[in-house]
């Protein structure tokens, strides 16, 4: 998992976060594991880098129902809107934009 988030961050051109960005991901996240940390990183990316700069709806990889609930607690935070789709074990976010803005 952690090869896929640098491979965003690469493809993004972006540098890994600092040590404060990834403080404030754990305020999301009950146990801090770096699964929970990599997923709300991946949502962070996605909703700073993509989603509202250009205005497109981005799609998460698969993940579990409990990190797909921290996910969409982080999206709300952005005030933007989510929804899970797909079948277990594929199932997963996508973060659409906020037109109205």
């Amino acid at each position: 998992m952690a090869q896929i988030v640098r491979g965003l961050r690469h493809l993004l051109g972006i540098e890994d976060p600092s040590p404060a960005e990834s403080a404030d991901l754990s305020l999301f996240s009950p146990t801090g594991s770096d699964d929970e940390l990599e997923a709300l990183e991946e949502a962070r990316l996605a909703v700073e880098e993509i989603v509202i700069p250009k205005g497109q709806a981005v799609e998460l990889l698969p993940r579990s129902a409990n990190i797909r609930r921290m996910q969409h607690e982080l999206i709300e935070h952005y005030q933007l809107t989510s929804c899970s789709f797909g079948e277990e074990p594929n199932r997963r976010l996508r973060i659409y934009p906020n037109l109205s803005r």
